[in-house]
């Protein structure tokens, strides 16, 4: 699930595990640090219902679209490139991509695929169009 110790998890993040992990130890895990927490009944009752919210709200996430900058990060620097080289992957639109995998976003990651399609369509043209000016005026460098 996500990357921190059990005993940082949310009340609502805990019975997501408790429910869905796959990892018995997890659940395990997840059931005594719930525990430990010592929630009353009207607190237990009122942590079921922000589960479901936090389920719907998970649900809803899967199916936004791409905002306008994630949008435009991914047509103008769609290449993975990095100021530290090749063996370092921390660029913008490769960190994006990560996320997106990381929250399950598919809807994001179908759009981010076809807007890096057509921005290395745009680079390619672009250069090509400067490439036939510089020709053309026999500009030097």
């Amino acid at each position: 699930m996500l990357d921190k110790k059990i005993y940082r998890y949310t009340d609502v993040e805990l019975l997501d595990v408790i429910r869905n992990a796959k990892d018995s130890l997890l659940v395990k895990k997840a059931e005594s640090e719930l525990k430990k927490r010592n929630l009353t009944e009207l607190q237990l009752q009122n942590l079921e219902s922000e589960y479901l919210k936090y389920k719907d709200y998970q649900e809803k996430r899967k199916d936004e679209p791409l905002t306008r900058e994630e949008w435009l990060t991914f047509f103008f620097l769609p290449f993975s490139s990095s100021p530290y080289g090749r063996k370092i992957s921390d660029s913008v639109t490769e960190l994006e991509q990560q996320r997106f995998v990381k929250f399950g976003f598919e809807k994001k990651i179908k759009e981010a695929a076809e807007v890096r399609t057509w921005a290395y369509i745009f680079w390619f043209v672009l250069m090509l169009v400067i490439g036939v000016i510089i020709r053309y005026f026999n500009i030097r460098f």
